[in-house]
């Protein structure tokens, strides 16, 4: 549930009400609604339209004892209040945090507030989606915007078999380096090529380099006398590399 920030000064609290164990026919509603801090079961039970009109118990959360009546109680944005009839039980199975026990993988996002990062010290978080190269999602947190091509290969740990290729879609290519935007996602995967005299690097460019950005890069790299394929946005292929550390940043798993 997305809350926004002006709750916290106004004394109320998004909540959701839960009426899908109150009808016998099938599943009822799932509602979202502000209600006062504190609040009280009357309220909650107005909210839900179920005030004087049929019996039923207000649980908050996974308690196991029902609201009493004259209870007051202060709710955190997101609360889930379940409505069930007073004969029944809540079923926590249909709880979504019981639901994620099942899963293999549960993603957690991770956040950079820029404005907490000291100016003297920067950092750019960058995510890889490594699904496709059989590992999970991951991210780096690096002191410069971008990752040195030679590093590129090396934060897989399945390499591509003959004839396969690396192929790093999202961020900009330069001649020795992957530009990248703070919090983008680089998206990993391998490409086979039926060419067998294909180079060892090829490029795929969705959106030409400009002159100014040639420039650029030029200035960057002057001492630099080797030709080089032309800065590229989109997708990139890389040749198989053997195993190596990273020189700035580890990959975490998130």
């Amino acid at each position: 549930m997305v809350v926004p920030s002006w709750t916290a000064f106004a004394a109320i609290s998004a909540v959701c009400l839960d009426l899908r164990g109150l009808q016998a026919n099938g599943p009822g509603p799932l509602l979202a609604t502000y209600v006062t801090r504190p609040t009280c079961r009357s309220e909650l039970l107005r909210q839900a339209g179920l005030f004087g009109t049929r019996p039923c118990r207000v649980y908050l959360g996974t308690e196991i004892r029902p609201l009493e009546e004259d209870e007051e109680v202060t709710l955190s944005n997101g609360c889930v209040i379940t409505f069930v009839q007073d004969d029944t039980l809540p079923d926590f199975s249909t709880d979504l945090q019981y639901r994620t026990l099942s899963c293999s993988f549960t993603g957690v996002l991770a956040f950079v507030e820029p404005t907490l990062i000291p100016p003297e010290m920067p950092q750019y978080v960058v995510f890889l989606d490594l699904r496709q190269v059989a590992s999970s999602i991951k991210f780096l947190v690096l002191g410069q915007p971008f990752i040195p091509r030679a590093d590129l290969p090396n934060l897989i740990k399945q390499k591509p078999p003959p004839g396969w290729f690396l192929r790093v879609s999202g961020g900009r290519m330069r001649r020795h380096r992957l530009d990248f935007r703070h919090g983008a996602t680089l998206v990993f995967g391998f490409e086979y090529s039926l060419d067998s005299d294909q180079p060892s690097e090829h490029f795929s460019p969705t959106t030409e380099a400009s002159d100014e950005d040639s420039e650029e890069e030029h200035r960057s790299d002057d001492q630099d006398t080797t030709t080089a394929p032309a800065d590229s946005e989109g997708e990139h292929l890389f040749p198989a590399l053997a195993p190596g550390a990273m020189g700035r940043g580890h990959p975490n798993s998130i």
